[in-house]
């Protein structure tokens, strides 16, 4: 009976009742078996039947898998369970894996497979061996292949800080003479964000070798808030500007116009005082229009630079390489 040997292994459990639940037992396999055709032929290629002495056993095993969450929660992740002997090398025993093992689990037990969907894999041909001090090692085992489960945390956080953005963006049509208004709506949005960013903090896991997907996104989001609030101070600027240079205007047209007109009669100055105001005083609806130029360039600017940066995001995270701890 050989020593196993268990790579990566923990803890090793065995199921217990009374008892272990183990057992050992003699079975009769025929040649026309196709369980017990590689068998037979392996120990006796001339009989008919033969004897199999079994070990059945029922465990918990519990392994480590190297796991890197640079892509989370896009990551997934390719983890292996081998099994050879410690004492005995491939000329002596050679491990077969039969029938191909398929994943057997209940799809009710949401806890243990809470963040995952998992698929269990048969070793490829080449790693059904390794070579030790020379020496060939029969192998065997599985490997699972654990998919995130990434809806969770697109829709509670990648979505609602993408809304947050859409948010600040919107506050563009919003008359730039209405600070308080946008004001507002720009720290809203930024608490928002932080509230959500310390929720992604506590419940996401850290990456050692720099900040993971979901936290880029975050910073990207505030970046975005940033950039709406700078485009607002410009506008803010440019507003003050415009409205300096037209007093500059009105007042030097004003001056002009008073030693100008000084001989002329009462009815043709007020006749070009009305003139001038008519001129210079516009409509709220004018003005709105005149001032709102650079917000809809800012509008335009900011989403459709969101929109890039969305759509190159998820091409980047969902159409590279699927496994975040190989390549």
């Amino acid at each position: 009976m050989p020593t196993i040997w268990i790579f990566s292994m923990t803890n090793f459990e065995i199921r217990q009742t009374f008892a272990d639940q183990s057992l050992l037992y003699l079975t009769r396999s025929k040649l026309e078996w196709p369980s017990t055709v590689e068998r037979l032929r392996r120990h006796s290629p001339t009989a008919t039947s033969g004897y199999f002495l079994v070990y059945y056993t029922q465990f918990d095993l519990y392994t480590k898998c190297n796991m890197k969450y640079d892509r989370f929660p896009f990551d997934r992740h390719l983890c292996y369970v081998n099994i050879t002997s410690a004492d005995l090398n491939a000329n002596i025993l050679k491990f077969a894996t039969t029938p191909k093992p398929n994943w057997h689990y209940d799809k009710s037990d949401f806890n243990k497979t809470r963040q995952f969907d998992v698929r269990i894999l048969s070793l490829e041909e080449y790693e059904n061996e390794t070579i030790y001090e020379n020496t060939p090692w029969s192998i065997t085992g599985f490997r699972l292949d654990l998919i995130r489960r990434r809806s969770e945390y697109v829709y509670n956080y990648m979505s609602t800080s993408g809304l947050c953005v859409l948010a600040s963006c919107a506050s563009f049509v919003i008359p730039p003479g209405d600070a308080n208004a946008r004001v507002a709506i720009f720290i809203t949005m930024i608490l928002v964000l932080v509230t959500i960013f310390n929720a992604v903090m506590e419940k996401t896991p850290i990456s050692t070798g720099g900040p993971t997907a979901i936290v880029i996104w975050m910073l990207s989001m505030f970046m975005f808030v940033f950039v709406a609030f700078l485009g607002y101070c410009v506008a803010l600027l440019l507003e003050k500007r415009r409205a300096v240079v037209q007093g500059n205007k009105t007042k030097k047209l004003s001056k002009n116009s008073k030693y100008k007109h000084e001989s002329n009669s009462f009815s043709n100055v007020a006749m070009h005082v009305t003139k001038h105001i008519a001129k210079n005083d516009e409509t709220p609806r004018m003005k709105y229009l005149r001032t709102h130029k650079w917000d809809l360039v800012s509008l335009m600017i900011l989403s459709t630079s969101f929109m890039i940066y969305v759509t190159s995001y998820f091409m980047i995270y969902t159409l590279s390489n699927p496994y975040s701890n190989y390549g």
